[in-house]
């Protein structure tokens, strides 16, 4: 009884990622667009990870909050053809997700990753990339 209430099966996983990819505010192409100007051309955002780590280093939590109020999800319209397709907000949370996972940066989530120390701020993270 207990295993089911702290584990889940792969259907129910693929559905978490779902909810998360319908309800959690992520960037547009646009956003990245906007950020590449504004950095007038310094910062080149390639993933929604990535994405993230620069808001947090512009402005911390109060960025990424300011973010999420801009950019607040109405599932409804997404569910329609003017919102974003689904396979494209999967895509970005599966970004999300592995950019944090993949914690020295280097593409590839190895047994090194989940020994890695957390690194407290996104400069931190930003030069473990580089």
């Amino acid at each position: 009884r207990r295993s089911k209430m702290v584990s889940m099966s792969f259907v129910d996983f693929l559905e978490g990622i779902g909810r998360i990819a319908v309800f959690k505010p992520l960037p547009t192409e646009e956003d990245y667009m906007e950020l590449f100007k504004t950095s007038e051309g310094s910062v080149d955002v390639n993933d929604c990870a990535h994405f993230f780590d620069h808001i947090w280093s512009i402005g911390s939590e109060f960025a990424l909050q300011r973010f999420n109020e801009t950019h607040e999800r109405d599932w409804r319209l997404d569910e329609t053809d003017q919102g974003r397709p689904l396979h494209d907000s999967i895509q970005y949370v599966c970004q999300l997700l592995i950019g944090r996972l993949d914690r020295d940066g280097d593409g590839t989530i190895s047994k090194g990753d989940w020994k890695y120390k957390t690194v407290t701020g996104a400069a931190e993270r930003e030069e473990v990339r580089q």
